[in-house]
């Protein structure tokens, strides 16, 4: 899977910024649900 995403032209950077975006509401959702 590494091997794999080191292959595609995304940056760190924007690599970062999506799995935070990602990770959030899912973040979010746990913490309010306890």
């Amino acid at each position: 899977m590494n091997y794999l995403l080191g292959l595609t032209p995304i940056s760190l950077t924007a690599y970062v910024l999506a799995t935070l975006i990602g990770i959030i509401p899912g973040t979010f959702a746990y913490a309010w649900l306890g």
